[in-house]
């Protein structure tokens, strides 16, 4: 008999109490032992919680990305409203102005050469 031939037996011990063969086997034999399963279980169990863990973290990075996006949009907004605003109270301002009729005479002379009866003007170029 060689080597390998010797390790795949079964060797049958007689259970003195109930008076029947009982079957050990050998270490060749692969019959799974209770150790080996809750070894599997374990590292099942280890393995599932590593994926779930990726998961979830790529899951929070993506939505942290989300995040910083719309804040950057939210700030970039605030500025177009705060310039929006200064635009507002500017018009706001010109508008009171053009109720004041001495503006609007003083504006149309300024701007468009109209005169007063009797007004002569005179364009001085400063160069």
């Amino acid at each position: 008999m060689n080597q390998n031939q010797s390790n795949t037996k079964n060797v049958v011990f007689l259970d003195t109490a109930r008076r029947q063969p009982r079957q050990m086997a050998t270490k060749s034999s692969r019959v799974p032992t209770s150790h080996s399963v809750g070894n599997f279980k374990t590292w099942a169990a280890i393995g599932m919680s590593c994926i779930l863990i990726l998961f979830f973290s790529i899951q929070y990075y993506q939505i942290r990305q989300q995040h910083a996006q719309t804040m950057d949009r939210l700030n970039e907004v605030k500025q177009i409203e705060t310039q929006l605003v200064k635009e507002n109270a500017e018009i706001q301002r010109e508008y009171q102005l053009i109720q004041d009729p001495e503006y609007l005479a003083q504006v149309a002379r300024r701007d468009y050469y109209y005169s007063k009866p009797g007004e002569i003007i005179f364009k001085i170029d400063e160069n």
